[in-house]
């Protein structure tokens, strides 16, 4: 074949659907002259294009796993080489710092939705590594399927988080008859970022969500203490503002999920489980709850971090002492109490 043959038509310009056209955008707007991003993407399209390339699954491969790759450096990401240890992260580090980079606020999305979204980026990335290597088969629709999800999470990475994106968030919360697909849209809203998730569930203030939101696993997860520096920071659960916020409308239900939450080190948690119990105002519900409250109580930062206004609170209730709280009571009080033997 002769390139330069001057009877060799130039290829026609290639047709993009509009989520094909915003992801071109999205990546131009993020690219550097190292990282030439849009054009990793469109010399994929182009390959991928033409039905007369034999090559063309494994070189639309290479170009997309390079976009995976280099997406986060582009946008301002530390080389993956400068970290502490001097050691390269595993690819699945290397993911979640990419996560970290462009959500500044993911730590406050669900802790499985940010599993779900590490692991979908690393198995694309796998599986183009697999197409790039000539390891899989090269089946159309599957790659189709790659690029489908591949450009539904670089808009998803690079959308900024608008007031159109709350605005829409409110208007379902407002609206007084609920569709299966409001619900479904409001989940892939509050999942897209950090931001949203936590508008959320500062603004939702109707019980009924509880079984959606218990459903999809956003009250499974509380967070435990971060290290960070020399300090330990005490994340806030913004689902948890809101079943304090829903307590007084549907109390049984709020106790249920506190009661079957997993343990936790986050002295914070447990001091709101402790103001729900209060507000309960219920021998049974303290006995129900007490291995929180001790939890609570031999956590190794209260003491440093906060004081026993709720402990206090508990001792006051003159119900404490009476059957069946009376053991409980003995033990709360054995380890708030330090009794010393009189010098004189």
């Amino acid at each position: 074949m002769n390139i330069g043959s001057p009877n060799l038509k130039p290829p026609m310009p290639l047709k993009l659907t509009d989520q094909q056209r915003a992801v071109l955008e999205a990546l131009q707007g993020k690219e550097t002259k190292e990282y030439p991003l849009s054009n990793w993407y469109l010399g994929a399209l182009y390959a991928l294009d033409n039905p007369h390339n034999p090559d063309r699954f494994s070189q639309a491969a290479h170009s997309l796993r390079e976009l995976i790759e280099k997406l986060p450096r582009a946008v301002g990401e530390m080389d993956v080489q400068s970290l502490k240890s001097n050691q390269k992260p595993t690819r699945r580090k290397q993911v979640q710092l990419a996560l970290e980079k462009l959500d500044p606020m993911a730590e406050h999305l669900d802790s499985d939705v940010q599993r779900r979204k590490r692991d979908t980026i690393y198995n694309l990335w796998k599986k183009l590594e697999g197409y790039a290597h000539h390891q899989n088969k090269q089946i159309i629709e599957d790659f189709s399927e790659c690029l489908t999800i591949l450009e539904r999470t670089v808009l998803e990475l690079l959308a900024p988080v608008t007031a159109q994106d709350q605005q829409e968030i409110r208007s379902i919360l407002n609206r007084p008859i609920r569709l299966d697909s409001d619900e479904e849209r409001l989940l892939v809203l509050i999942e897209r970022k950090g931001a949203n998730f936590t508008f959320f569930f500062q603004h939702v203030r109707d019980a009924t969500w509880i079984p959606i939101l218990e459903k999809r696993g956003y009250f499974s997860h509380p967070p435990d203490p971060e290290p960070v520096g020399d300090r330990i920071n005490f994340p806030f659960w913004s689902p948890l503002s809101y079943l304090i916020r829903v307590f007084d409308s549907e109390q049984e239900k709020v106790l249920g999920i506190l009661e079957r939450l997993p343990d936790t080190d986050n002295p914070r948690i447990l001091e709101e489980i402790i103001d729900v119990v209060l507000k309960a105002d219920s021998p049974e519900v303290i006995h129900r709850f007490a291995n929180k409250i001790m939890a609570f109580v031999d956590n190794a930062w209260v003491n440093i971090w906060m004081g026993h206004d709720n402990i206090i609170k508990l001792f006051k209730k003159p119900y404490l002492f009476e059957k069946p709280l009376e053991d409980f009571a003995s033990s709360l009080l054995s380890k708030v109490v330090e009794f010393r033997p009189d010098p004189q």
